[in-house]
């Protein structure tokens, strides 16, 4: 018996939810856009390591973005933001522009998570830098 998961399928189940529930905060909103920020990051490494369909990285980059934009406003949602955008920002290969707005993301999170915590990140100085170069 075959265990895996299809990602693809699964992503275009929560597109799919994502279109009826809209963003309106609600449980069932975050829980689908979370769900799209997963298909697309489980995705991405897939295709990575695969080496196939690595072209679609772009789009699920962007469709993650999206997504993940939506979610960052939320408190409650800023730790699974972080630990995927962790995972995705490694997946954008010769796009700098998209690598730019990953990062921007990324410290967009760790400064929250850090006022919310009262608390610096190791790693802040480590983005700011990379945004830096970009």
């Amino acid at each position: 018996m075959n265990d895996e998961i299809d990602y693809r399928n699964e992503l275009e189940d929560a597109r799919k939810r994502a279109t009826v529930c809209g963003r309106n905060g609600s449980e069932e909103s975050l829980e689908v856009h979370w769900e799209i920020c997963c298909g697309d990051v489980l995705l991405a490494e897939e295709n990575m390591e695969n080496q196939d369909r690595e072209w679609e990285n772009a789009l699920l980059v962007r469709e993650f973005l999206d997504a993940a934009n939506f979610l960052e406003g939320y408190d409650e949602m800023l730790n699974n933001v972080y630990v995927a955008v962790q995972r995705m920002v490694n997946m954008v290969i010769d796009h700098p522009r998209l690598k730019l707005e990953m990062l921007k993301l990324q410290l967009t999170v760790i400064r929250r998570i850090e006022a919310l915590c009262d608390h610096d990140l190791d790693e802040s100085e480590d983005v700011e830098n990379e945004l830096a170069y970009y």
